[in-house]
């Protein structure tokens, strides 16, 4: 009897015991994140002043309100030059405008982040300036580069998945539209303030992106990340190879040492091949 009586003690307690281990804290499902990386960075550009360059980049699941595969995105991305010291007035300059909704499919146990994604988008970019004529570029004065007016619309294709040795990629395929404004207005590309030869396109210059990140140093020295751009616009357009290397983490720091060499740092110059390195910090997400 005692003999029986000790195993059902027993047994309860064992019972009671697992029942009592925690459990794996499971993140609460955010909606509302970071999309591209955020950063704030001081820049050196060979052609251009030094300055303080800032990414605000989100997004926000319309729907449906809790986690699912299938999600309607909102999608947000900014791009700001603070030209501290280095201009009068020191001007906050926008250099990109870039918004869209977004439908994604996802599959990973994380639904914050997903081990493979597939979006599609319909993408306004524009940098938000109001020049549009030779007339007024004249009169604009020094920096009337900045002023230019550039827009388009691009249906966006992503996917991101694994890679190797612990890597992530992100493939991007951009189809531009001859329209901006979700096909209200006409596509602004053209280089109206000087003579060309032959009047070149952002397709020439972007339209395929492929990122290769998360790729980690020995002893949590940081990790590595190379993004490559290249036109789609016809055979020629694959040669036009842009690649930004970017060093971050550095020792669990946010952060951030870069260095670009390629077509496009900002839209007004997509067409033009310049390099610039930024130091500041970084954050994929908040």
């Amino acid at each position: 009897m005692h003999f029986k009586l000790f195993w059902l003690i027993a047994a309860v307690i064992s019972v009671s015991t697992f029942a009592a281990e925690p459990q794996p804290a499971v993140e609460p499902y955010q909606r509302f994140s970071s999309n591209e990386p955020n950063y704030f960075v001081g820049a050196w550009d060979n052609g251009d002043d030094w300055h303080m360059e800032f990414n605000l980049s989100i997004k926000y699941a319309l729907w449906p309100p809790q986690a699912s595969r299938h999600k309607l995105l909102f999608v947000y991305n900014g791009t700001y030059d603070f030209y501290l010291q280095s201009r009068d007035s020191a001007p906050i300059i926008s250099r990109r405008q870039n918004i869209a909704p977004v439908y994604q499919y996802a599959l990973g146990a994380d639904p914050n982040r997903p081990e493979y994604e597939f979006r599609a988008g319909w993408y306004h970019e524009s940098n938000g300036q109001t020049i549009e004529t030779a007339e007024d570029f004249q009169d604009a004065g020094e920096f009337a580069r900045d002023q230019v007016s550039r827009g388009w619309d691009y249906l966006g294709l992503e996917y991101k998945s694994p890679f190797f040795a612990g890597m992530r990629q992100h493939f991007d395929m951009r189809i531009f539209c001859d329209c901006q404004g979700w096909g209200s207005e006409d596509r602004e590309d053209n280089i109206f303030w000087t003579s060309v030869n032959e009047q070149p396109k952002i397709n020439d210059y972007d339209g395929i992106r492929w990122i290769m990140g998360d790729f980690e140093l020995p002893a949590d020295f940081g990790n590595l990340r190379l993004e490559l751009k290249t036109g789609n616009r016809d055979f020629d357009a694959l040669g036009n190879i842009s690649g930004k290397f970017v060093f971050s983490d550095f020792l669990g720091f946010p952060l951030n040492i870069f260095y670009f060499n390629g077509y496009g740092r900002e839209l007004s110059s997509y067409h033009e091949r310049n390099q610039f390195i930024g130091i500041g910090i970084e954050m994929e997400s908040f």
